[in-house]
């Protein structure tokens, strides 16, 4: 399973990233979450392929090559924009937008917490320059919703 899902990892970079970014994103989260005590992925020919096609992945995503903002929508409202620029180091918790949604939810429905209600989400890249050298902009993503309500479903 590890060889074939590395094969077709550097097969979508090599062919088209934009195109295959969704299965690239799946198939990186499947390698890493594959490695074994020791940094091996299981048999010799797994750990060659794999190693490969991260290699691959890292050389078309090299991060931020240029500056901007990413900005957050909810319902075409703009709720928080975070600056980024070639020397920014974006973890997880910076990129966490989940208190901004929750917070936007509670002021657009104060008393009603119903699961049919419904928010439109927009996660943009604005205003972006790209940096000296030109290179260009190339970001891999995942866009991740999980929202819990501990409040029981109105009747």
């Amino acid at each position: 399973m590890l060889e074939t899902t590395s094969l077709a990892v550097v097969n979508w970079l090599n062919q088209s990233p934009s195109t295959f970014s969704s299965n690239i994103d799946l198939g990186v989260g499947f390698i890493l979450d594959s490695i074994k005590k020791g940094g091996r992925f299981g048999s010799t020919q797994s750990t060659v392929l794999c190693l490969k096609a991260l290699v691959r992945y890292t050389q078309i995503y090299k991060g931020i090559q240029g500056s901007g903002n990413f900005v957050l929508y909810v319902n075409e409202k703009k709720i928080k924009s975070l600056a980024f620029d070639e020397n920014s180091d974006f973890s997880m918790s910076k990129l966490d937008f989940s208190k901004d949604v929750y917070d936007e939810f509670k002021r657009l429905h104060p008393n009603d917490c119903a699961a049919s209600k419904t928010l439109k989400l927009k996660l943009a890249i604005e205003d972006y320059k790209a940096n000296a050298n030109g290179d260009g902009f190339a970001l891999s993503y995942l866009f991740q919703l999980e929202f819990k309500n501990n409040l029981p479903f109105t009747s």
